[in-house]
């Protein structure tokens, strides 16, 4: 009597499958996904008009108004692709199904908003620029009419 567990091998032989290759290491991260896969999500708290434009090939892709607890997926893999919102509180951007703090503090209309996942992760967007200021028209002397 050996000791040995049944079905094990015979000391100094090598156990059925014992030369096989390791198992892949289960804390491998996933790969990254498909180029063309969608990786931003919109998801609307209340009701608000969405515009989606690519500025590449200067068209619209998307013009519409998100109802509340309705999602929309942008088209992933391409770039230049621009986001208007009737009411940016109203809506929550989402990068690889997480929050993305891109809009927090952003109340109302937010024109051009990059559509690109890292910049949507890396923290709240700058405010845009004010709009300029008109400038007024030059004043010009009317001629007086001549004296007789």
């Amino acid at each position: 009597v050996t000791g040995a567990a049944p079905g094990a091998a015979p000391a100094g032989q090598n156990a059925p499958g014992a030369n096989a290759p390791a198992a892949t290491n289960p804390a491998t991260p996933p790969a990254p996904p498909a180029a063309d896969a969608s990786r931003i999500t919109l998801r609307s708290r209340a009701d608000s008009w969405m515009q989606l434009r690519d500025t590449r090939e200067r068209r619209v892709i998307a013009d519409r108004v998100l109802r509340a607890g309705e999602s929309f997926s942008v088209p992933g893999g391409r770039e230049g692709l621009m986001l208007t919102l009737g009411r940016a509180d109203a809506v929550e951007l989402l990068v690889d199904g997480n929050a993305a703090p891109a809009l927090n503090g952003v109340i109302g209309v937010r024109r051009d908003i990059p559509m690109d996942p890292d910049r949507l992760r890396a923290g709240p967007l700058p405010a845009p620029p004010p709009p300029p200021r008109p400038v007024p028209a030059p004043v010009v002397p009317t001629p007086s009419p001549p004296t007789q």
